[in-house]
């Protein structure tokens, strides 16, 4: 599932360069519970309209009991990244996740009661 509002752009300035994205949020998670619960994450880059998945990171795995709320908590990913790509290319980044359970939801960004629901999201082209 695609989590909204954690896509960024970077137009490269050198062919074949690296390119390091991080993203820190809060998060919450929602569980119907009765079993274990996986929450993964995955980045999909796209050039050009074509996409590729990139990296995939399975975060957090607990036991549920019962109908649950987990967090609040804090989201941290980074991924360098070497798409092979032209100078002066648009390279799209986008995050997605997924709760290994039917009912599952994943809150991100998330903040407590009285708290900003914030994310940064930083991309950037490396001189290697």
């Amino acid at each position: 599932m695609d989590i909204p509002n954690t896509t960024i752009t970077v137009t490269t300035t050198k062919l074949n360069s690296k390119i390091m994205i991080q993203w820190n949020s809060g998060i919450a998670v929602t569980t119907s519970g009765g079993d274990i619960d996986e929450v993964s994450f995955r980045v999909r880059r796209s050039i050009g309209g074509v996409d590729a998945d990139v990296r995939e990171d399975n975060q957090w795995s607990y036991f549920s009991h019962s109908n649950s709320w987990h967090g609040p908590g804090q989201f941290h990913m980074m991924h360098l990244d070497s798409p092979a790509q032209a100078a002066s290319t648009a390279v799209q980044y986008k995050l997605m996740g997924l709760v290994q359970q039917t009912n599952g939801k994943i809150y991100i960004p998330y903040g407590e009661s009285g708290q900003a629901n914030n994310m940064q999201i930083v991309a950037m082209e490396l001189d290697t």
